[in-house]
This record gives structure tokens, C-alpha cells and sequence, in this order.
């Protein structure tokens, strides 16, 4: 028995030395640990300070539990503090792109510039003008047209060629050449000059130019009269008009000046043989001046003044005089606007007495309008009227020979089919004071004809 109690005596006292322990141990641990131990033995309370031996076995082994789960969770005092955990710096950020200057580039080298030759100042152009023309007169002679004294390089029926040309221009920084040849029946009636070397030679001249502004020529040079010229092309109508073949002279030899005053006024001025005379037949010369007004591209007038002895002009006195004095006026007008051009020419002509019954003079006018329906199509009119009322000799005027008044009219359709082709139709009607025309019955005093003309050239 008594063996009994001391077995039991000695067990309640281990139960007890195990709950010391127990609280020992529990005061230890984390609250957290005895907050779960609180929540985990919610059924084992104390009562009136004992526990019971299943309590304490359930607390035991819940404060085991709780401890093993505080030693996975919680950190025990006498442990070291893990270390703060290391974190590796960000990654610097990529660098801004950093703007690259491009080297600069080399530098150029100059092409050494080719020093200018002669032929570099050289020009040239070829061209021919051939023509048919119907005289609706009908003469028997073909080339009856030609018979009147103011006909031009239209002189005969049929085909003929008027002009083949060549003209050759040197132009140097101040000085010059230019040399312009014809051949055909039209530089026969053109130069009229039998002597070899003339006969061809429609302009041959040599150029000096001092200054911008001034500029001579010496040799034998177009004139600077009148409206029209001999190159067909450069007319509004293929046929040249009475007053260009009648009146005006077509070349002078001798010099030439020209001075630009400014962009509007311009000066010319002529010491010539004479007209058209490449060998003067007296001792003195003829002069001349001429004043441009160009204001515009699309406007100018021209005034000149022309003058020397009758024997070397267009009195044509066989002596060799410098008397008798003529006296020739010459004004063009030419107004551009648009596609529309007009062309106006007035020439006044005054000498002294031939026969000593008092002076000489004829006067005439033309005026040409031509539009350019476009660039490949263009129509073209001429109006003219020259008076000759004074006689060189009883029954004869003084100008033409054959009549007191001529009227002409003169109709063109021109054609540019390419650039270097120029194709002209030509109707053209005459009337004169006095029947100088041929026709089928003899002579009258209208005439008829249509001229196809064409022109090729190289620039």
C-alpha cells in the first residue's frame, strides 16, 4: 500500500516539476507562440490553481508542438539576427546616343576652265529659199513680171530658186568679222554688181567695240533704212513690198557707227560711198543718222535722215558731180502686243533739180499686221501706196520710170511645220496709174499672182 502511494505521491510530483518547466518554457517563448499555445489549449483551464494530469499531458504536449512550430517561425532571442538581404543595384540606365559630326567634306577642286578659242566665237548658218509662183496674167513671157521696176526676188513664173546663203560672224570680246554670201537670181537682182568679187558679197565688215556702248563697222553693211529686209523670214509676208525694192537702198560701203545712250535711245550714223555702190563715183560721200527709241521689247521707232550727192544716189546722174544734193527720210514703227504685231514704214525723198526746173521728190507708206494663230499657223496683210509725181525727164517720173501712183496688196498664210522650215503662200494684187503689167492680150494696169514659198535654214 504504502509502496502504492509513494509510486503515486512521486508521480504527481513529476506532473508538477513538468508544468514548472512548461511555464518556465513558455515565458520564454514569443508572444506569438504563446498567443498560438493560448489558441491551441483553449480547453485546458486552470482550476482553483490545479491542472489536471490529462490537461497537463495535453498542455505538455502542446507546449511541444508549440515549441517546435516556434523554432520554425519565430527566432529565438539567443539567436543571431539574419542579415538584411543584400540587393543588387539597378542597372545603370543605356547611355543617350551622342550626336556625331560628320567630317567635313573635302574640299572641291576647281576645274581650271578651258581658255576660249577662235572657234568659240564663231557662228555660221546656211539656208535656201526657192519659191513657185503663179502670174495669173498669164503673159507669154515668163518672166514679164520682172519687167516693172519695183518688183523684188518674185520676178518670173515658175520656180526658181532666190536666195542660197552663208553667213559666217566672228565675235570677239571687242572685236569682230562678218561675212555673208548669196547666190540665186534674187542676189542678182539684190547686189546688182557684175564684178566677181561683189556679186556674191552681200555684207563683208569688220567690227571694233571700244566700250558696251559703242561700236564701229567698216566695210559693206546692210542698210539701216526701211521696214523689211532680204532674208524672207524675217518679214511678216514672203514677197518684199514696193517700197523696200523701189525706194530704200539695200546696202552702203563705207563706215558705220552705233552708240547705245541708254536702254531706250540708240545712235547710228553712216560716211558711205553712196547706195548700193561699192566703189564711189564722186569726191564725196554720203551721211546718215538714225535714232532708235525702244522703250520696250514690244515697242520702237525709228527716224533717219539720209543724204549725199544725186550721181552716187538714187538720182543716178551719170556725171560725176557732188552737186545736186538728195535728201531721203525714213520712219518705221513697230508695235508688239501679244501674238499681234504691226509693222509701219513712211520713206520721203527729196533732190535738187535734174533739169534746172526745180526740185525732185516721191514719197510712200506701207503697213503690215500679222498674228500668230499658235506657234505652228500665222496669217499675215501689207497694204501699200507710192506717189511719184515729179519727172526726171518730160513723160517719165522720177522714181519708177513708168507711173505716177502704185497700190499693192499683199495676203500671207504662213506655216511652221519644224523648227528650221518656213512655209509661206502669198496672194498678192497690184494697181497702177498706168498699164504696166503684161498679160495674156499685152499690157494692163492690174496684176495677180500666188507665190509658195519655202525656206530652210540652219539656225
Amino acid at each position: 500500500m504504502k509502496r502504492g502511494v509513494d509510486a503515486k505521491h512521486s508521480v504527481e510530483v513529476n506532473v508538477r516539476n513538468l508544468l514548472r518547466l512548461s511555464v518556465v518554457l513558455g515565458l520564454l517563448a514569443p508572444a506569438g507562440a504563446i498567443a498560438q499555445t493560448d489558441d491551441d489549449s483553449s480547453t485546458g483551464v486552470q482550476v482553483g490553481g490545479s491542472v489536471s494530469a490529462d490537461t497537463a499531458a495535453g498542455e505538455t504536449e502542446g507546449s511541444a508542438d508549440a515549441e517546435g512550430e516556434a523554432g520554425a517561425d519565430a527566432t529565438s532571442p539567443f539567436d543571431e539576427p539574419e542579415p538584411d538581404p543584400v540587393y543588387a543595384p539597378p542597372p545603370p540606365p543605356p547611355p543617350s546616343p551622342v550626336a556625331v559630326t560628320p567630317p567635313p567634306p573635302p574640299p572641291a577642286v576647281e576645274e581650271e576652265e578651258e581658255e576660249p578659242t577662235v572657234w568659240d566665237s564663231l557662228s555660221a548658218n546656211v539656208f535656201a529659199d526657192a519659191f513657185y509662183m503663179a502670174d495669173w496674167n498669164r503673159p507669154s513671157d515668163p518672166t514679164a513680171a520682172s519687167s516693172v521696176p519695183h518688183r523684188a526676188f518674185d520676178s518670173s513664173h515658175g520656180f526658181q530658186l532666190a536666195f542660197a546663203g552663208l553667213d559666217v560672224a566672228y565675235e570677239g570680246e571687242q572685236v569682230g568679222a562678218t561675212i555673208n554670201l548669196r547666190f540665186g537670181d534674187g542676189a542678182r537682182r539684190l547686189i546688182g554688181n557684175d564684178e566677181p568679187v561683189f556679186s556674191v558679197l552681200k555684207q563683208g565688215y569688220l567690227t571694233w567695240s571700244p566700250t558696251e556702248q559703242l561700236s564701229f563697222d567698216l566695210g559693206q553693211f546692210d542698210t539701216i533704212y526701211g521696214a523689211e529686209v532680204a532674208d524672207s523670214w524675217q518679214n511678216l509676208n514672203y514677197t518684199r513690198g514696193a517700197l523696200y525694192y523701189l525706194m530704200q537702198p539695200f546696202y552702203h560701203t563705207g563706215l558705220r557707227a552705233g552708240y547705245q545712250v541708254n536702254d531706250t535711245v540708240s545712235l547710228t550714223g553712216l560716211i558711205v560711198n553712196g547706195t548700193n555702190n561699192p566703189i564711189d563715183n564722186n569726191q564725196s560721200p554720203h551721211v546718215g543718222l538714225q535714232v532708235g527709241l525702244t522703250p520696250s521689247d514690244d515697242l520702237g521707232f525709228w527716224l533717219g535722215y539720209y543724204g549725199g550727192a544725186g550721181s552716187s544716189g538714187f538720182g543716178g546722174n551719170p556725171e560725176r558731180s557732188d552737186d545736186e544734193w538728195e535728201h531721203f527720210f525714213d520712219a518705221v514703227l513697230n508695235v508688239t502686243a501679244g501674238d499681234l504685231t504691226f509693222v509701219g514704214n513712211a520713206d520721203f525723198y527729196l533732190s535738187g533739180p535734174d533739169t534746172g526746173e526745180g526740185p525732185s521728190f516721191y514719197w510712200g507708206a506701207s503697213a503690215a499686221l500679222g498674228y500668230a494663230l499658235t506657234e505652228m499657223f500665222g496669217v499675215a496683210g501689207r497694204v501699200e501706196f507710192l506717189h511719184d509725181p515729179t519727172e526726171r525727164a518730160p513723160g517719165t517720173p522720177f522714181i519708177s520710170g513708168a507711173y505716177d501712183w502704185l497700190a499693192t496688196g499683199t495676203v500671207t498664210l504662213d506655216f511652221k511645220p519644224i523648227e528650221n522650215l518656213i512655209i509661206r503662200l502669198d496672194n498678192r494684187i497690184e494697181f497702177a496709174e498706168a498699164d504696166v503689167f503684161a498679160d495674156k492680150d499685152g499690157v494692163t494696169d492690174i496684176w495677180f499672182a500666188t507665190t509658195l514659198g519655202a525656206v530652210v535654214k540652219a539656225n
